[in-house]
């Protein structure tokens, strides 16, 4: 067994160890007659608008991705992006260790007979972007300080509570000065390489290298954003990506009658949104905990519809992740992709082409 494939053994192993015991503590103590009760009640029609509010998600998802796509190629059409974009999420829902990320770059640059490195370097840029996004739509506890429920008043949340508004106040700052930084990396690459270069000379050699081959893929993957107009694009489907995916949760919650402004939905999603960077498959574990933990605990719907809170979990979690993994394993199937062996050609295409930058 190769290096590669004893560290994705252990991704593996990893993942399914640390959903398997989330699902157990947080499922444990559930009386599953009232889950089945909530099902049956739960309104189909909001489920339905949900899942397909989730397939609109990924379809403005593949439009940005197009767009950060655009100056590898002289023309970058939209069905090979959509197909690699499904693609590379339903391999990161089914696999722990975001296999995708690297699969979904390398396969469309393959395809498009592009450059690997350029096409990997905007998935780093997207991935930043929807990072500073989730930590904005968290630092929203500070304008809407309701959304932290009733549960917030609670003295044994206290402590979750002071640790939430710290988090919200770490990640209003880190939103801002990333946001500020990729503007700085946008207009003035030379200036922002030359700042982390500055700040990596106490790290050892290697380290810093890194870092600044980082910042290098950041402003390479920027570097799609080539006029107002392809930035307004950007943003604008950033914000309304995220406005949308809010709504699914708020129709999921309604289905089973557990009722809050949609607002609240926004701190909700962060939440959730952080979970799942734990590398579980499909956030398994991770997912339902947030649920759990903001739902049932902040808000107060365990005292009261613990069930309910439990198919909500459930339901939500299926409805939010199954669209991609059905239309991305149609592709792959269809396509006859071997995924570790194309991750494992994607690992060497990258070594190979960042070798000579590395040595110039």
């Amino acid at each position: 067994m190769g290096k590669q494939d004893s560290r994705r053994l252990l991704n593996l192993t990893i993942g399914f160890a640390i959903a398997a015991v989330l699902l157990w503590f947080f499922f444990k103590d559930i009386d599953w007659s009232d889950v089945g009760a909530s099902l049956v009640t739960a309104n189909v029609w909001l489920l339905a608008a949900a899942f397909f509010g989730n397939v609109a998600s990924l379809l403005i998802r593949s439009w940005r991705w197009k767009i950060l796509l655009s100056p590898l190629k002289s023309e970058v059409h939209f069905q090979p992006a959509w197909k690699y974009f499904t693609i590379g999420f339903a391999v990161s829902s089914l696999l722990p260790g975001r296999i995708g990320e690297l699969l979904r770059p390398y396969l469309w640059a393959r395809d498009q007979q592009a450059r690997f490195t350029s096409a990997l370097a905007t998935v780093v840029t997207e991935r930043i972007i929807d990072l500073t996004a989730v930590l904005l739509l968290l630092s929203t506890i500070f304008i809407f300080p309701d959304a932290l429920g009733p549960g917030a008043d609670d003295p044994e949340s206290a402590a979750l509570i002071l640790t939430i508004k710290g988090f919200g106040l770490l990640a209003l700052i880190v939103a801002v000065a990333a946001t500020l930084f990729l503007m700085l990396l946008r207009l003035r690459t030379q200036w922002a390489l030359a700042i982390v270069s500055f700040c990596g000379r106490p790290l050892p050699e290697k380290m810093s290298s890194s870092l600044l081959r980082m910042t290098q893929s950041f402003a390479d993957g920027l570097g799609g954003l080539r006029g107002w107009r392809q930035i307004g694009g950007v943003a604008g489907a950033t914000v309304l990506n995220w406005v949308l995916v809010s709504a699914c949760f708020w129709a999921a919650t309604l289905a089973f009658n557990i009722q809050f402004p949609f607002h609240h939905s926004l701190f909700l999603l962060s939440v959730v949104a952080l979970g799942v960077v734990v590398p579980t498959p499909a956030g398994a574990g991770t997912f339902h905990a947030a649920i759990f933990v903001v739902v049932g605990q902040l808000w107060g719907f365990n005292a009261t519809a613990q069930g309910a809170v439990a198919s909500l979990a459930i339901v939500s979690h299926l409805v939010t992740f199954s669209p991609v993994v059905i239309i991305g394993v149609y592709y792959l199937i269809r396509g006859g992709v071997n995924i570790f062996a194309a991750a494992e050609r994607a690992d060497e295409s990258r070594d190979l082409e960042t070798t000579p930058e590395e040595g110039s």
